[in-house]
């Protein structure tokens, strides 16, 4: 070949490929082909099986209004559920499903029946769809766990309080207190220890969190 024609030795590992494609049939849809190991044929991947997921999944019961005292939307039908508790449930390694607290009934029990948990927020909403909501879900973890099956529920703050107001069946049980520079040490009751959330910690890491919280209940006053 004329080496004076340059463009004819780009052009030969074109001709070159083209002749070891395989040739484009009549009506059939164009196929990427993947490269093989064994040259038997395209590589071809199972699709993944959307039912199984080997992590726990966590709803989180959103909490009415904006999160922003009403400067992102004022409509009555807006919630929100706070980064911080999607961050702490995805830090653990699940996956968080939420749970709009006025969505409809069906959807929210077709949702609880994916779930592994749930998490109440904190917040201030303690009545209305609100609560009525988070009573369903209530029950629901109740009679999970009754019927042998363990459902964890992790209720902070607002949740905490719904909670006993739950259980209680007084929805004045809760009692105003200013607890603003209120300091107090953290007291363990003796059955604490034996429970599912101190009970892999040892016998020091409580007593160690106790410490603490008197040498900050000391170094306050």
């Amino acid at each position: 070949m004329d080496s004076r024609c340059p463009h004819l030795l780009l052009l030969l590992p074109l001709l070159l490929l083209a002749a070891l494609l395989p040739p484009p049939s009549s009506g059939v849809p164009e196929v990427i082909w993947l490269p093989t190991s064994g040259g038997a044929g395209p590589l071809s991947c199972a699709p993944p099986d959307p039912a199984v997921y080997d992590r726990p999944v966590i709803g989180i019961v959103s909490h009415p209004g904006d999160g922003a005292g009403g400067r992102i939307s004022n409509t009555t039908a807006t919630s929100y559920i706070g980064a911080s508790y999607v961050k702490f449930v995805e830090a653990a390694g699940s996956r968080v499903i939420p749970l709009v607290y006025n969505e409809p009934e069906d959807r929210l029990l077709e949702k609880l029946s994916l779930l592994n948990g749930v998490l109440f927020t904190g917040g201030s909403e303690k009545e209305g769809v609100y609560f009525d909501t988070i009573k369903r879900v209530f029950q629901y973890v109740l009679d999970k766990n009754d019927a042998g099956e363990p459902f964890p529920l992790f209720a902070q703050c607002l949740g905490f309080e719904l909670v006993s107001m739950i259980v209680s069946k007084d929805n004045n049980i809760l009692e105003a207190f200013d607890a603003q520079d209120q300091a107090s040490t953290l007291q363990f009751p003796s059955y604490a220890l034996e429970g599912s959330v101190f009970q892999r910690q040892g016998t020091t890491r409580p007593h160690a969190l106790q410490q603490s919280a008197v040498n900050l209940k000391n170094d306050w006053e």
